[in-house]
């Protein structure tokens, strides 16, 4: 007989699966470490609200969204997930961002063209400039 699986046992796999601490992933999420706790202890259900934040840093495409959230608040058993729903795991081990990426077109276009000249392109600079943030940006393109 097949054991159901409840969303908080899932939750804690997932954020596992993420190499997330559980205070990285209440950061990101906005809520205590101790809320997350409890929810991965199966002790409090997530609000609504919550448990869209979650679902969204946890890897559920936004299609899903919805049944995984009835999931989460205990109203159904664990949904199954559509063939079209992204990996559970990022594709590069480059931390999340939580914020927009504004400025410094200059300095994209300048890496980009030395990334077409060069193989191996160095991007130097004092702590907390941007280097990683420039870094993310430009894989993503």
């Amino acid at each position: 007989m097949k054991q159901e699986i409840s969303f908080g046992t899932w939750a804690r796999n997932q954020r596992r699966s993420l190499d997330l601490t559980r205070q990285d992933l209440a950061n990101q999420v906005g809520c205590a470490e101790v809320t997350l706790r409890r929810i991965e202890n199966d002790t409090l259900k997530p609000s609504k609200e919550l448990a869209l934040i979650l679902l969204e840093k946890l890897g559920i495409s936004e299609n899903d969204r919805q049944q995984w959230v009835q999931f989460a608040r205990g109203l159904t058993g664990y949904p199954q997930q559509s063939i079209d729903s992204p990996p559970a795991k990022p594709l590069t081990n480059l931390p999340l961002q939580l914020s927009t990426f504004v400025g410094r077109e200059k300095e994209l276009m300048e890496i980009i063209q030395h990334i077409h000249k060069h193989r191996l392109v160095t991007l130097t600079g004092s702590g907390g400039v941007g280097k990683t943030r420039l870094a993310i940006k430009i894989s993503k393109q």
